[in-house]
């Protein structure tokens, strides 16, 4: 209604895009509700939407240009899944403000940037210290992906400082990875007890994810090559899994589970297809486990092979059988919501 009474303010013609993006994400579910509260989105007209205002130059919306751009660009990751883009890509000068900082370092380390994400967030402390208190969990989350122990001030001072509980089981089972890499045995169970208190409220699909990961990962191989692949050095990453046997490494269902699907990953991510997809199999071929999502994803990655083959049958049987699942596992939304997506791309 805003914005069909003041169609001409642009900071509202930029918002209305943004909007048509966030609501072109609801999930299958709850369409049919949105749809009777007269809700609806489009992604591609929420773009150009957005896109459309940046050239218009008037003083009304002079003042909110760069929120309009970071707003575009949050559009393009979050809902578009564009990994490519950088806050940089519209705004030159990202430091006159702490949310472009945190999200461009955000952007970076998704990209596995891993050390320009770092060396952005160390030396703009002064703009987003006592600000953003998401940024000490962040470095200290980068910092264990290249098993610096840097990482535990990091993580020790946002459980301190934040004011919610949200990643902070989390930042626990950073804390405890590193601490049973180091051989502090202590520092590891007190961590992992953290981990898995039920006091602590899992406040993000992250945080769930660590109460699984902090029941599966217990080898110490197992959880360096973990952390090397999410800070995306995946040839140091299979170097350590290759070295030891898998029945040394793997000891129950939930091991090998993950332990098939981290090799798929970091076979995918160098580019070996075939062996990715042989490991993607492997890891769906146990019975399910619904309190992790390794085979769930494994459905939509192994779909994406079969899409690159051209060999969308086969493509559609994987993602229907992801959709089938129940929603109640780590990463369901993303994971179901990037299935959907695929789907409708190729029917």
């Amino acid at each position: 209604q805003l914005f069909k009474e003041n169609p001409d303010f642009t900071p509202i013609e930029s918002l209305y895009g943004f909007q048509k993006c966030a609501y072109s994400k609801i999930p299958k579910s709850n369409k049919k509700l949105a749809g009777f509260l007269g809700i609806s989105g489009d992604y591609k007209a929420g773009i150009k939407e957005q896109e459309a205002v940046f050239s218009k130059h008037n003083k009304d919306y002079d003042f909110i240009l760069n929120r309009s751009k970071f707003m575009y660009v949050f559009s393009k990751k979050e809902f578009g899944g564009d990994d490519d883009i950088l806050v940089t890509d519209l705004i030159k000068d990202i430091t006159e403000n702490p949310n472009l900082v945190f999200y461009q370092s955000h952007l970076l380390s998704s990209q596995g940037k891993i050390d320009e994400a770092i060396n952005l967030l160390e030396s703009n402390k002064y703009l987003w210290k006592g600000k953003i208190d998401y940024c000490n969990f962040l470095l200290g989350k980068l910092y264990t992906y290249k098993l610096d122990d840097k990482s535990v001030t990091y993580l020790k001072e946002f459980i301190e400082v934040s004011k919610t509980q949200r990643y902070h089981k989390s930042a626990y089972r950073y804390l405890a990875f590193l601490a049973l890499i180091n051989g502090d045995y202590g520092s590891y169970e007190v961590n992992k007890t953290k981990v898995l208190d039920d006091n602590i409220i899992a406040k993000s699909p992250g945080d769930k994810a660590a109460v699984e990961e902090i029941k599966v990962y217990r080898n110490v191989e197992l959880i360096k090559a973990l952390l090397l692949y999410n800070g995306g050095k995946y040839q140091d990453a299979i170097d350590i899994i290759s070295s030891k046997q898998k029945t040394k490494l793997c000891k129950t269902t939930s091991d090998f589970i993950s332990y098939y699907y981290l090799i798929a990953n970091i076979e995918f991510k160098l580019n070996n297809i075939k062996e990715a997809e042989i490991n993607y199999i492997r890891c769906i071929k146990f019975p399910l486990n619904e309190e992790m999502y390794f085979q769930q994803n494994s459905y939509v990655k192994l779909a994406k092979i079969e899409i690159k083959k051209g060999n969308n049958k086969k493509a559609k049987e994987y993602l229907e059988k992801c959709l089938d699942f129940k929603d109640n596992f780590p990463f369901a939304y993303s994971i179901q919501n990037e299935a959907e997506v695929l789907l409708e791309s190729i029917e």
